[in-house]
């Protein structure tokens, strides 16, 4: 969420009308909330969502091809894989991928594959 603000805080701004269901916007003026900065990081959040879908429909085939490849030869460099400390990474990466607004990195069957060893 911060780095949204950072993104666009220094852009220049556009002034534009957007219809807003009345009692929300009535609630939100009691509340004091700058309506112009909610709905921008809210269009913000919409468009990071539409870029992971559609980056997942553009690269299905190159995720299908290396899910496909783990399956039938295992993880590259598994061998080398430090055992001792797999479990306490494994939830590590997921809160960093989730942090991050990574969903298509949990997706990635060997990347989840990777977690699990």
């Amino acid at each position: 969420m911060k780095n949204i603000s950072r993104k666009t805080a220094d852009k220049p701004r556009k002034t534009t009308n957007v219809s807003i269901n009345e009692l929300l916007l009535t609630e939100a003026r009691a509340l004091k909330i700058n309506v112009s900065k909610a709905v921008e990081t809210g269009l913000a959040l919409a468009l990071a969502e539409k870029r992971t879908e559609l980056w997942l429909v553009q690269n299905q085939s190159a995720l299908e091809s290396s899910n496909d490849y783990v399956e039938q030869n295992g993880l590259p460099l598994a061998q080398y894989r430090g055992h001792r400390y797999s479990n306490c990474l494994r939830g590590a990466w997921r809160v960093f991928a989730m942090r991050l607004r990574w969903p298509w990195i949990c997706c990635f069957r060997g990347f989840s594959q990777a977690l699990k060893a």
